[in-house]
This record gives structure tokens, C-alpha cells and sequence, in this order.
């Protein structure tokens, strides 16, 4: 009787992990072009305040390596607030379903914020 719970104990362990409902997935924001010495807010599902520092474009490989941020969530939909300067915001969803990369852009110019998804890492990564 013990063995027989014990394997439907371990088969139920075994059952439950394979539930792709309750997995988490890599989140990877990237800051890419046209930023000059700009401050960049970046929040995650309203208040998660994910990166708050000054960002300047390295022009040789279009990317601000020292602000890439990293980190786990769970899978499914959340919302990405970004704002530049205190005073140019973007506010997106984006939907988790495996590793997702983000850029994320500035046109000086226009003063217009756009972001890039993609399952792949960018190629400085």
C-alpha cells in the first residue's frame, strides 16, 4: 500500500511539473539606438520599477550594454511602461509565451519611443 502512494505521490510531482501553464520565462530588455545621455524608466505590470538610469547608444554596436536588464516571469501577458526624460512614455503589452528579447528605441527627431520583440537574443548578447 506505501509503495503503491508513494509511486502515485512521485507520478503526481512528475505530472505537475510538465504543466506549461505555471512555467516561468526570460524576459531580456536591451537598450538600442539614438539614445544621448537620455533617462530611462522601465516598468513591468504598473509599479515594478525594472531599470531608472541615464543611457547613451554605443554607435559601433547600436546597443547600451551597461542597461540590459534580465530576469524571470511568469508565462502570459504583462504590461511594459517605458519613459524617457520624464516626459515621453510608450506603454505596451507583451505576451510571454517563451524567452522573449526586447529593444527598445528612441528617435531623437521624433521623440518617439518603439520597441523590438523577438525570441532570439540580439547578436551582441
Amino acid at each position: 500500500m506505501r509503495r503503491i502512494f508513494l509511486m502515485l505521490f512521485v507520478g503526481a510531482l512528475v505530472f505537475n511539473g510538465c504543466d506549461n501553464n505555471s512555467q516561468t520565462k526570460n524576459l531580456a530588455i536591451n537598450v538600442h539606438s539614438q539614445f544621448e545621455d537620455d533617462l530611462l524608466e522601465i516598468y513591468l505590470d504598473g509599479t515594478r520599477r525594472v531599470l531608472n538610469q541615464k543611457v547613451t547608444t554605443n554607435h559601433s554596436i547600436g546597443a547600451d550594454l551597461s542597461a540590459a536588464v534580465k530576469f524571470e516571469l511568469p508565462a502570459g501577458l504583462h504590461d511594459l511602461k517605458i519613459v524617457v526624460n520624464n516626459s515621453h512614455e510608450l506603454n505596451s503589452k507583451i505576451k510571454l509565451e517563451r524567452d522573449l528579447y526586447v529593444g527598445v528605441s528612441f528617435d531623437i527627431d521624433t521623440k518617439q519611443i518603439s520597441i523590438l520583440q523577438q525570441t532570439e537574443p540580439f547578436v551582441y548578447d
